[in-house]
């Protein structure tokens, strides 16, 4: 009777360590098992589901749009000197930012945006502050390389390329910021990459809204500057 008591006693801690070891909790103390995956947040995952870097699933064979939100790319006031273009010398990230430190005629004006992973395409927009008002925005790209951030004050160097020239012509309608009105013409007139050819415009004026778009090609990196500011202007842009 001891001995089969015994052996009932092993057989049961058997049983519950068996189940210690096939069980497996995840972060929100759901039972999983241990051959399906887990993803960032904790939650199991179907391993025929793929997840993106940033721990999302996703469907491989279905097409997501990113639902972006416009951003202020630069904010530029037209008093005093702006700046000009880039010589050949400073045309690299770490030469910018040390032209941006010195601050000299202008160049603390000069913008720098990290390009966030879900922009492939980019579309921009120009606000300012008096109707009919010239701003022309020079936009440089360039590729740092994945992880490597402006705004983590990042080591890293690549040179830079003419994006883009935007000349904007303000209109006479307002925006959700007090006093800023969309620019309602654009042209583009310099790109390194292919002429104008790469870019798609909406220049529609009669005081609507204009937009430029471009394919970023890869570009993790945006250098905004606007060497002509007619009056107190925002240069916005969208990802997608």
């Amino acid at each position: 009777m001891k001995k089969t008591i015994g052996i009932l006693i092993v057989l049961c801690i058997g049983q519950l360590m068996g189940n210690v070891f096939v069980k497996q909790l995840d972060t929100n103390g759901v039972t999983v098992n241990p051959g399906r995956l887990i993803d960032t947040n904790g939650t199991q995952v179907d391993p025929g589901r793929s997840i993106d870097r940033d721990g999302v699933r996703v469907d491989p064979g279905q097409l997501i749009t990113a639902r972006n939100r416009w951003v202020i790319l630069d904010s530029t006031s037209s008093a005093g000197t702006e700046p000009s273009s880039l010589s050949g010398s400073n045309r690299t990230y770490q030469a910018v930012k040390t032209l941006i430190a010195e601050g000299i005629n202008g160049n603390d004006e000069i913008s720098i945006f990290d390009v966030p992973r879900s922009w492939n395409f980019a579309k921009f927009r120009c606000t300012g502050l008096t109707n009919d008002s010239s701003v022309v925005y020079k936009v440089y790209s360039g590729t740092l390389g994945d992880g490597n951030l402006d705004s983590a004050s990042t080591i890293a160097d690549c040179e830079l390329s003419v994006l883009g020239i935007l000349t904007f012509t303000i209109g006479t309608q307002g925006t959700i910021t007090a006093t800023f009105e969309f620019a309602d013409t654009v042209t583009i007139t310099q790109s390194d990459s292919d002429s104008t050819n790469d870019w798609q415009t909406t220049s529609p004026q009669n005081n609507r809204v204009a937009e430029g778009k471009i394919d970023l090609d890869g570009d993790d990196l945006l250098v905004i500057m606007a060497t002509t500011a007619g009056s107190n202007c925002k240069l916005l842009g969208k990802g997608y």
